[in-house]
């Protein structure tokens, strides 16, 4: 079981208002850091986003798009627990699901298409001319398997 954290939804704030999306977050700065604070519903702040510099010059651009990547991703893989999100075996997309079943397809398709090349063989052999129309069927089928 994961352990407890802040419950989602996370947040920046503008303006004095949440906004999930479309955020620019508020930046405190001192002489040696800037930070983009992380809420969570109940206005709590969750998170800081820090940049550490000489005092002068921060990037606050990275900072708010550190910030905002932070927000978005907490709030997207809510839904998982976190030993599967950290657990690279675990497939959180679909994407190795969707390439196993693409993959399974073209190897049905391809054991297909030499079936159908052994029937028109067959066929060929038991005298079944290219105008007959079984052999019409059987090679319409495999110019389509071979697309």
């Amino acid at each position: 079981m994961s352990e407890q954290h802040t419950k989602t939804p996370w947040y920046g704030k503008a303006e004095g208002k949440f906004q999930p999306s479309d955020w620019d977050a508020t930046i405190s700065t001192n002489e040696d850091c800037a930070s983009a604070p992380i809420f969570d519903k109940n206005d709590e702040v969750v998170a800081l986003v820090v940049e550490c510099g000489d005092g002068v010059l921060f990037d606050c651009a990275k900072l708010k798009a550190n910030a905002r990547r932070i927000v978005a991703s907490v709030n997207r893989l809510a839904q998982f627990r976190v030993e599967d999100i950290e657990n690279p075996a675990i497939d959180l997309t679909g994407f190795n699901s969707a390439l196993e079943g693409k993959l399974r397809a073209e190897k049905q398709r391809d054991e297909l298409l030499a079936a159908l090349k052994v029937a028109d063989n067959m066929l060929f052999l038991e005298g079944y001319g290219e105008n007959s129309s079984t052999r019409k069927q059987n090679l319409a089928a495999i110019a389509k398997a071979e697309q």
